[in-house]
């Protein structure tokens, strides 16, 4: 979900955003990149990929391979989502999560397998520290990753930006647990410039 311009990302299903971008990147690209197989890596620097672009059957762009990225591993692991998995609508910036006091209702006495409890376990961590290093490599990826810049797959960023932010707010609030349900309704399902077009409707 990173790179706009770089042999990193599926130059085949991105020609249009990198032609765009200016003609002397498009030149850096072919004079790097080597043939393009039917899954490439969108955010992969050698070793493994960040994510993987597949299409789906209706032909549509989608990114993770199962078995593959480590972000599959990460989403799966912490929210039980699986691979591929859409991009979502454009937008930059990206959506604010929803309040503590929206997303967060009192945990249930003596329940198992809590969301909160989910996202704090060490293998949860493991499996984001892995993605990480593949998905963060540079300035550039970096900044993507931590929402700063510009990405392909905005949901696979506020996934990203959700656990860092639930990860310190499960901490803080013990005997409460973020409800998944909302978590993906108001904020990694909904487009952050859908709620600003929605909020411009609504203003007196």
């Amino acid at each position: 979900f990173f790179y706009r311009c770089s042999c990193y990302g599926c130059w085949r299903s991105h020609m249009a955003t990198m032609i765009s971008i200016g003609p002397l990147c498009l030149l850096s690209l072919l004079s790097r990149c080597g043939p393009v197989s039917a899954d490439c890596p969108a955010g992969s620097s050698g070793g493994g990929s960040c994510l993987t672009v597949v299409k789906d059957v209706t032909g549509d762009t989608m990114y993770g391979k199962v078995n593959k990225d480590n972000f599959c591993s990460f989403a799966e692991t912490c929210f039980d989502l699986q691979c591929p998995m859409r991009p979502g609508a454009p937008e930059f910036p990206l959506l604010e999560l929803p309040s503590a006091e929206e997303l967060f209702v009192q945990a249930e006495r003596g329940g198992e397998n809590g969301n909160c409890e989910r996202l704090l376990t060490p293998r949860c961590e493991a499996e984001y520290r892995k993605t990480e290093l593949d998905c963060a490599r540079d300035t550039l990826s970096r900044s993507i990753w931590e929402g700063r810049a510009k990405g392909l797959c905005p949901r696979c960023q506020k996934l990203v930006k959700g656990y860092l932010q639930l990860q310190n707010q499960c901490q803080k609030l013990q005997g409460f647990d973020f409800s998944r349900e909302i978590f993906l309704e108001k904020y990694l399902d909904r487009s952050g410039n859908d709620a600003m077009w929605r909020h411009d409707l609504t203003a007196e």
